[in-house]
């Protein structure tokens, strides 16, 4: 699985998958563009993760608070955008006696504050420097990916992996 420095690679197509969507979303805060964002966050954290067992790097953890940031500062975002589109029929219907122009105004009000903080995050990700740190990281990891044999990388990788999985579990 690991010939060829597969895990810093790995990273660096993670990153690259990251850092498009990232300007994607700066151009259009459209529901795919969120939602894929998203995902790429969580892509990049779990590889992250796994870098960081085969060797821990300051690096490593501040991305992965960076990128836990991001997410979550989007998922007020992508609720609503997924709450918007299960409620695309209340326009003819009554809520619970609340008249669904009151609805509709406090619902996109909601969502102009959700998508406001999501262009404020996305702004700030200041993606040059956590490019720098993601490069110094799969520099190490190539070198420990030369270094080490394939088994015993492997062993640090499954042994992270089902702590991980434990973890969740639990």
């Amino acid at each position: 699985m690991l010939k060829n420095h597969s895990l810093s690679k790995s990273l660096k197509k993670t990153w690259n998958a990251y850092e498009n969507q990232v300007h994607l979303s700066r151009t259009s805060t459209s529901t795919r563009n969120i939602h894929q964002l998203r995902i790429s966050t969580q892509r990049l954290e779990a590889v992250l993760t796994l870098a960081h067992s085969l060797r821990a790097t300051h690096h490593s953890k501040n991305i992965i608070a960076l990128i836990k940031k991001v997410r979550k500062s989007l998922g007020p975002l992508r609720d609503i955008q997924v709450e918007s589109s299960a409620l695309t029929g209340l326009r003819e219907q009554k809520l619970n006696g609340v008249e669904p122009r009151e609805f509709s105004t406090f619902f996109a009000d909601q969502k102009s504050k959700a998508k406001k903080k999501a262009v404020k995050c996305l702004d700030g990700i200041s993606l040059g420097n956590e490019r720098k740190r993601i490069d110094k990281i799969a520099k190490r990891l190539e070198h420990i990916e030369g270094k080490h044999d394939q088994k015993q990388i492997q062993t640090q990788l499954n042994s992270k992996m089902k702590s991980s999985v434990l973890k969740f579990n639990s």
